[in-house]
């Protein structure tokens, strides 16, 4: 990761994130621009402007030769000083409000655009994080990619912002420059010289103290998430244990790094900008004493007050773009990391809504597979045929690869050596990947640990389709099959009825039963039981192991028990 950060250096990773942006964005993001170019137009305009109008306090009669204020004058026949002066204000006024309002418009757009497209951003790192094939997520720490979807979400917005916002501040210092050039270019290039070295030397020294703070900030972050599972996901032994103060104390911890860690980014952002006020102020009244001394009188307050002006514009525009830089900077490692997640790639197969099935037909066969993890061999040289309607057993001591051989078998997993054959095709071969896809469709999968979501039954039965798409029918059927149809009936609303955050409500059983209705909603013609009546009764489990083989004889059952008594009505027992 770190070397990563080191050769990706700010501007290169802001072309990747550039590369990520949909072209759908392009007309957005071009108008975003061009109303950009017009603030920063205006902003030229109005330090300009400013110079006639303190002139036509001091020196009415020079406005007679500015050749555009002259054409006004004779245009709307203005020839006394008093309306000279009311003019020139006027139109000084109105340009104010003009440019005020672009800006604006401005700010508005880019907000909006900021919001789509870190939508889009966060969207696609949560889609290809989700695509992933099931091998890169037992590799992975869930709590880093949870942390880097999370975290990654709250700020991609800002930066994308805080970019557009520099693009306006390097297009208005531009036009802010051009109107200093016109008013003085001595002092235009003055300006520039001390202003880029003031900042150069400040981002030169504060890069490597960013640097470490936005390291610290993502490890936090990782922290952050990983307790926040941890106590809420043990919250009952927790509350047993009375170990509720160990938790806060250490959150409190952890937390407190953060906001510190935050609250000195934002300050360096910040300090740079009350010392280089207070110079521009000197400067400015250093220059109105060189206008005394080298200038007529009449002519201080006209080119003060524009340079002025000018030089405020100047320093927010490099202000802007330093705070942006410092930002960016102190959330590198963030976005470094969400980058990485932004650059996977994924199964283009993975995307496609229709749910086509494999027309499962012969069998599965495994053929001399081998399966390593972690460099320890699992499974050597192994050797299976499962035929089509046959009911299948595995048993086996722990840690013997019980749960790798399902994997293998659903094609979840890859053989480090050997074959996975479903009717005679390599599932796992790279020209086959679409119909792997439909191999998927083609199976439902019950493990002994069910995942319910705080939704109806019905909707957890239907799990991943719409509710507006649910068949209530197939959904009570199923519910009848896996033997939960009289409780879930007996409930306050029926299938309507919320099963609390991972099915709270309900007891081992009654969650096991609602994952084999769920499987058997699906219709498949493989059926995959990793110990999913192991919290069933031995009578329950009986009913609905025959009522699963009686419903349908064309179906594939493979299933994982520790009692042998589940596996008495097996075709075959395989013993790893």
């Amino acid at each position: 990761m770190y070397s990563y950060l080191n050769k990706y250096q700010i501007f290169r990773i802001f072309n990747e994130y550039v590369s990520h942006i949909p072209k759908k964005r392009n007309k957005l993001i071009i108008f975003s621009f061009a109303l950009i170019f017009i603030t920063g137009f205006f902003e030229l305009i109005n330090v300009a402007s400013l110079l006639p109008v303190l002139k036509s306090f001091t020196a009415s009669e020079d406005l007679n030769n500015l050749q555009i204020y002259n054409f006004i004058f004779q245009l709307f026949n203005i020839n006394t000083n008093n309306s000279k002066i009311i003019c020139t204000t006027l139109i000084f006024i109105f340009l104010i409000l003009i440019s005020n309002t672009i800006k604006i418009l401005t700010f508005y757009l880019n907000a909006r655009i900021a919001a789509v497209i870190g939508s889009d951003l966060c969207s696609k790192v949560y889609q290809n994080a989700i695509c992933q094939p099931y091998y890169y997520h037992l590799s992975k720490n869930t709590n880093d990619i949870i942390s880097n979807i999370i975290t990654g979400s709250q700020i991609i917005v800002s930066v994308v912002n805080t970019v557009l916002r520099s693009v306006l501040s390097i297009i208005t210092f531009i036009f802010v420059l051009i109107a200093l050039f016109w008013i003085n270019g001595k002092i235009a290039i003055f300006s520039l010289t001390i202003f880029s070295l003031i900042y150069i030397i400040i981002m030169f020294y504060f890069k490597t103290i960013l640097k470490n703070k936005s390291a610290k900030i993502y490890k936090i972050n990782v922290k952050i998430v990983k307790l926040i599972q941890e106590s809420f996901g043990n919250i009952k032994d927790i509350i047993l244990d009375n170990s509720q103060n160990f938790f806060i104390k250490d959150y409190r911890q952890v937390d407190l790094i953060k906001r510190k860690q935050e609250a000195e980014i934002d300050l360096l952002g910040r300090l740079p900008f009350y010392f280089i006020e207070a110079l521009a102020l000197i400067s400015i009244v250093l220059i109105g004493l060189f206008l005394a001394v080298y200038l007529n009188d009449s002519y201080i307050l006209p080119i003060l007050g524009s340079i002025g002006l000018g030089l405020q514009r100047l320093l927010r525009s490099f202000q802007e773009l330093y705070q942006g830089w410092v930002f960016v900077q102190g959330r590198i490692k963030i976005l470094t990391s969400f980058l990485l997640y932004l650059n996977l790639k994924t199964n283009k197969y993975l995307l496609f809504s229709d749910k086509e099935r494999f027309d499962f037909q012969k069998s599965i066969i495994l053929k001399n597979v081998f399966f390593k993890y972690n460099e320890n061999l699992i499974l050597e040289n192994f050797n299976l045929e499962i035929n089509k309607g046959k009911i299948i057993g595995i048993k086996g001591r722990t840690g013997r690869g019980k749960s790798t051989l399902i994997n293998l078998i659903m094609g979840l997993l890859i053989p480090t050596k050997g074959e996975v054959l479903v009717d005679g095709v390599n599932i796992n071969a790279v020209q086959n990947e679409r119909i792997k896809m439909k191999y998927f469709n083609s199976i439902s999968h019950v493990s002994q640990d069910i995942y319910l979501s705080n939704l109806s039954f019905a909707e957890n039965i239907a799990f991943g389709v719409p509710y507006e798409q649910i068949d209530i029918n197939r959904v009570k059927n199923a519910a009848k099959k896996a033997f939960i149809y009289d409780f879930i009936n007996s409930t306050i609303d029926a299938f309507r009825t919320t099963v609390g955050e991972r099915g709270i409500n309900l007891s081992g059983g009654q969650k096991q039963r609602i994952g084999i209705a769920r499987a058997l909603y699906k219709g498949s013609t493989i059926l995959i039981l990793d110990e999913a009546t192991s919290s069933l009764d031995y009578h329950t489990e009986e009913l609905v192991i025959k009522n699963i083989q009686s419903n349908d004889n064309c179906l594939t059952v493979i299933m994982i028990a520790h009692r042998l008594s589940t596996l008495d009505k097996c075709d075959l027992i395989i013993e790893l």
